[in-house]
């Protein structure tokens, strides 16, 4: 059995940061017991620093690394490159998710009013901070 790591994906940790549990069972609903295709890319590592392929994994026609991100469950992650269409596509579904603010953007909305501020919350909502900026660079 192999890990794969979603390539141009990041998730919440799982026991550890806020809304992993419901990307977990998003995935999990969404891949088990379904005919999934692997694509390696041909710009990226074939594997990550935890030994992990690092793929496109696509159900049908459609690239679930991509549907995770545009439904809130992750976000872009572009700390390693990868096919400059797919980066460019990645970072638009994050921007309609924090637009739309859907699955872990609306959530992320309603901490910040809970805890009145964005210093108590996880490490990656300090990506909405730049999200003005990053949105109408991309627009």
């Amino acid at each position: 059995k192999e890990k794969i790591r979603l390539i141009g994906v990041n998730t919440p940790e799982l026991n550890k940061e806020y809304f992993a549990q419901e990307a977990f069972e998003f995935t999990k609903k969404e891949l088990n017991d379904k005919y999934i295709e692997i694509q390696i890319d041909n710009i990226s590592s074939e594997r990550d620093k935890y030994g992990r392929i690092i793929a496109y994994v696509w159900i049908d026609e459609f690239l679930f690394n991509q549907i995770l991100i545009e439904q809130g469950y992750g976000w872009y992650y572009d700390d390693f490159k990868f096919n400059t269409k797919k980066m460019h596509y990645f970072n638009l579904a994050e921007n309609y998710a924090q637009i739309n603010n859907l699955g872990l953007w609306l959530n992320i909305v309603k901490q910040i009013d809970e805890t009145k501020g964005l210093d108590n919350l996880p490490h990656y909502v300090s990506l909405m901070k730049n999200m003005d900026q990053k949105i109408l660079k991309n627009l």
